[in-house]
């Protein structure tokens, strides 16, 4: 259970008030979460004080009076906001932090478009490498033709880490494609990994569609809260929704 909902619920338990949380589920929590636990002891503390309120000078034997003045209620309204004002500043740090971490992939987008199409000229510039002493650099070539279709593919791959940087809610409907390529790439360089054939060229290329797939699925849950994350996360695994 997320401990904004548990603290919550906790302060409207110290209210008096129901806080549509079953207090099994917040208890189990609560002998789990030793953050929580010492938000609670704080939160109890607190409420004592303000219930009992700071002892003053007073002498040794007070008159009485004859007509006392009732005791004034305890402002639970106050106690509620200063609870909450703890819990606030918490949700913000988190939701800023993971913020800058959905930056960080959208950053991390560009500079692999950039490594695609470095790799990609770089595959246009070997082309002549692959060919015969003195053979003329045909398209009709075989090797030619695949030199340009790896070109290619590789330019199409940068293309992809752009757009997605640009426009993130794109980014999940790409990131199956990228991960489906690295998985089929390591498939096909399974034989070659066994016997030992299998070079740097290759690994970085699995690689980097790995990571690309990774940086695509950050920056897609960059546009939710933690908070509606893991109220996602629950459902998709079955788990009771918090209300």
């Amino acid at each position: 259970m997320d401990c904004e909902v548990v603290r919550a619920a906790l302060s409207a338990r110290l209210d008096g008030e129901a806080s549509g949380v079953d207090d099994d589920v917040v208890d189990a929590h609560l002998s789990e979460c030793a953050d929580c636990r010492a938000w609670f002891d704080q939160a109890v503390r607190l409420n004592r004080s303000l219930l009992i309120g700071p002892a003053g000078d007073k002498d040794p034997l007070p008159s009485v009076p004859s007509d006392p003045e009732p005791t004034p209620e305890p402002d639970f309204t106050a106690l509620s906001e200063k609870i909450l004002s703890t819990v606030e500043p918490e949700r913000r740090r988190r939701e800023t932090s993971w913020r800058l971490v959905a930056g960080a992939a959208r950053a991390l987008l560009i500079i692999l478009g950039l490594l695609y199409v470095g790799w990609g000229i770089a595959l246009l510039g070997d082309v002549g490498a692959y060919l015969p002493e003195g053979a003329a650099v045909t398209e009709s070539d075989p090797v030619v033709s695949l030199a340009l279709d790896a070109a290619a593919f590789r330019f199409a791959m940068a293309v992809g880490m752009f757009w997605a940087a640009w426009r993130p809610h794109a980014a999940m409907g790409m990131a199956p494609v990228y991960g489906a390529a690295a998985m089929f790439s390591f498939g096909f360089a399974a034989r070659d990994i066994i016997l030992g054939h299998f070079g740097f060229l290759g690994f970085a290329q699995i690689l980097l569609l790995m990571v690309s797939a990774i940086a695509l699925v950050v920056v897609w849950l960059g546009g939710f809260t933690p908070s509606a994350i893991a109220q996602a996360w629950r459902a998709a695994s079955g788990r009771p929704m918090v209300g």
